[in-house]
């Protein structure tokens, strides 16, 4: 039987509801470009297989329909904007623009790649720094400390770069080592707000792009992930062994570049002679 695949905003039966105001988004609202920096490059040093590690962020210009189930995100961000039609002006703003990118021939991606790196090791369930990165909150370090890879909990680093976002939405694609052999997990996340369905249902404002069942990410390659994936072929999981980030509706504010680059020069703590930086634009 084939996995429906697809974006998937889970409905909320408590009756809950989530506002706008997401705070690991607002806590890099101050310095998003340099957070950015600093917080995916910790990460990349934190999860080193050999020296140097490379961290290379490329904007690019993505056909809109490369977008996985565009028209599910439309959807989405379409209830989303509508619920949120009488509250704060920043949210308003916000669903404007990013309705009208979605509207677009083209989208503005700012694709993050590392090289000499393990990865996020899966699969996606409770224990795991796969599950810490793209589900889990509230966890702490200690509780999810890996001795055997030297990777954490993921705490609130995480949302910087959908703090960077116009469509708070992010593709990661990440291939580890299990055991002999490779696995690529491929998934996207969108943090907008509750919205109410056609059903009268309510929906959480986390979604997730992936196997829809239980909010699941796309194990190995498919078709139309062909640019979002770290890998297309099996055969060559083992030499793709690292992470990808794709920030969907990048802002791309005047010289973003280098103030990704300031960042990193500013931050002492980075050793670098075990880090390769490039930053590039095709702009």
């Amino acid at each position: 039987m084939s996995q429906d695949i697809g974006w998937e905003f889970p409905i909320d039966d408590a009756d809950q509801w989530e506002g706008f105001n997401n705070a690991g988004i607002e806590h890099f609202r101050g310095n998003p470009f340099g957070s950015l920096a600093r917080e995916i490059i910790q990460n990349s040093l934190d999860a080193a297989s050999g020296i140097p590690v490379s961290v290379a962020f490329e904007l690019e210009e993505i056909a809109a329909d490369q977008i996985p189930a565009l028209e599910q995100l439309k959807d989405a961000l379409q209830r989303a904007a509508k619920a949120e039609a009488n509250e704060s002006r920043k949210a308003k703003d916000f669903f404007a623009t990013a309705q009208k990118l979605l509207r677009a021939k083209s989208i503005q991606v700012l694709s993050i790649k590392e090289s000499n790196t393990i990865g996020i090791r899966g699969p996606c369930k409770n224990g795991t720094p796969y599950f810490a990165f793209m589900k889990a909150t509230g966890l702490s370090k200690k509780e999810m400390h890996d001795e055997d890879t030297g990777l954490g909990s993921y705490g609130i680093g995480k949302f910087a770069p959908f703090a960077v976002s116009q469509l708070r939405t992010v593709f990661v694609s990440t291939v580890y080592r299990e055991e002999k052999s490779h696995r690529q997990l491929t998934q996207g996340k969108a943090l907008l707000t509750s919205f109410v369905d056609a059903r009268g249902k309510t929906h959480q404002g986390t979604g997730y792009r992936g196997v829809r069942k239980n909010c699941m990410p796309v194990e190995g390659s498919q078709s139309d992930l062909k640019w979002l994936q770290r890998c297309s072929r099996t055969a060559d999981l083992s030499k793709a062994l690292g992470t990808t980030f794709h920030v969907l509706g990048f802002n791309a504010v005047e010289n973003w570049n280098k103030i990704l680059i300031a960042s990193v020069v500013s931050v002492g703590e980075f050793l670098w002679s075990d880090l390769a930086w490039q930053a590039c634009c095709n702009s």
